[in-house]
């Protein structure tokens, strides 16, 4: 059909964060990133067509922020593996959150702290030679409020 699997939305978004959960969610309360086995096919089968797993939207957001909003601990393995930079993916975005403090909870709506996504991204960070922060905590449901529904 021509689409090119690579191409980035209007907001820079690729194939792989939307694979990996990025903009999932948002307006459509049925859309999912799928599966977990489902996302690693789809981002492995990406990654063989080039996709950069370092790529990086106009919200700041990576394929490993993306991992942690669906708390999908095995595709934060994943995109380690395949040299997801921690100086790329370990930043804050646009709202002020790494992919660990999203895991934390640190997201709009009703989440709760996913410890085996945290663990993951733990596992990775110490990998990488960075120490996770210690002692924070999720959101109060009142803070959330000043976040769009759609910061996915």
């Amino acid at each position: 059909l021509g689409a090119d699997p690579l191409l980035g939305n209007a907001d820079n978004c690729t194939p792989l964060m939307a694979a990996c959960g990025i903009g999932i969610g948002g307006a459509a309360a049925d859309e999912t990133a799928g599966t977990e086995p489902e996302v690693l096919e789809a981002a492995q089968l990406l990654l063989k067509l080039g996709a950069d797993v370092n790529a990086v939207d106009a919200n700041g957001e990576t394929a490993m922020h993306g991992a942690a909003y669906k708390n999908l601990p095995k595709v934060v393995q994943f995109l380690a593996d395949k040299g997801a930079r921690i100086e790329v993916w370990n930043r804050t975005n646009k709202w002020g959150w790494t992919p660990l403090r999203i895991a934390e909870g640190y997201r709009p709506g009703n989440f709760k702290p996913s410890a085996e996504t945290i663990a993951a991204l733990h596992r990775v960070m110490l990998a990488a030679g960075v120490t996770p922060p210690t002692g924070s905590k999720p959101l109060a449901a009142e803070a959330r409020q000043d976040y769009p529904a759609d910061a996915t």
